[in-house]
């Protein structure tokens, strides 16, 4: 790390408590939590050949691609508040760069750089995606039905978003000096807004995760796996919001419970009020 980077202290904080309490679970003693569990046992439900899946390849799978879509979510919240012009463009390198950076050092201490490498390569395949997505001639946009003469990939537009991307990648060496953060980074920059604006991302990374774990999954598997991804990028930016909210994750989740608490007492009081009535 170069002199012109000092990582946010929040956003480490933030970083962490996503991995501590979404990813790893540390405050669970099992090898595998209740959610790998849960996942490996839905897909079960709709594809019985599941059942040779192994678990720990699975978990590891999971957990890389967690982290990435964390890593991805973050990039699109903040991009979205520079847009909005309530950050500055130092400010905005600076929280995705820590970001990158602490991920990197965090799984290093845990002794997960395997899962570390996994997350690289659903980054890398994160970008592809993006470049097919925007070089489908209006394919990857729900509804659109292009004209024969538009169908397809448009090679002049490839060779233009890799000339892209590696310029991207120049402009980043320059804020930081670890090659492998500094490519992931680039990444992301190239994929910015691309989650929301087609639907190539989601169906890509289901596929690949698919191969990954040794699975064959049929429509339904398939199509379960695509949610389980989606859910995974939704419930990221709903972290991330939600301890920008409240300032820290144990305050989030006091204020969630206090919430579900306050409903239920006021369906109890009604509850209680219509018995006297009746």
């Amino acid at each position: 790390m170069d002199n012109v980077f000092k990582p946010d202290i929040k956003t480490k904080n933030l970083c962490q408590s996503y991995y501590d309490y979404e990813v790893f679970r540390v405050h669970e003693r099992e090898q595998y939590s209740d959610f790998e569990i849960i996942v490996w046992g839905e897909i079960q439900t709709v594809d019985s050949s599941a059942r040779a899946i192994d678990i720990q390849i699975l978990t590891r799978e999971l957990r890389a691609l967690n982290i990435e879509l964390f890593g991805l979510a973050w990039f699109d919240h903040n991009w979205k508040l520079f847009d909005e012009g309530n950050l500055v463009d130092n400010s905005l390198n600076n929280l995705l760069l820590t970001e990158i950076w602490f991920t990197k050092h965090y799984l290093t201490q845990m002794g997960e750089n395997a899962i570390r490498e996994v997350a690289g390569f659903y980054n890398e395949t994160i970008m592809q995606a993006a470049i097919v997505q925007k070089t489908l001639w209006n394919w990857s946009i729900p509804r659109a039905f292009p004209d024969y003469h538009n169908r397809g990939v448009n090679p002049s537009g490839v060779e233009s978003c890799k000339k892209s991307c590696d310029k991207i990648r120049v402009d980043c060496d320059k804020e930081i000096d670890d090659q492998e953060c500094c490519i992931r980074l680039a990444n992301r920059f190239f994929c910015c807004n691309c989650w929301q604006d087609g639907i190539v991302i989601p169906q890509k990374l289901s596929s690949v995760f698919a191969q990954r774990i040794s699975f064959t999954p049929n429509l339904e598997a398939l199509l379960l796996l695509q949610r389980i991804i989606v859910g995974l990028y939704n419930n990221s930016l709903s972290f991330i919001i939600a301890v920008e909210q409240y300032g820290s994750y144990e305050l989030a989740m006091k204020a969630r419970i206090d919430l579900i608490q306050l409903i239920t007492d006021s369906v109890r009081k009604d509850m209680e009020k219509q018995k006297r009535s009746d």
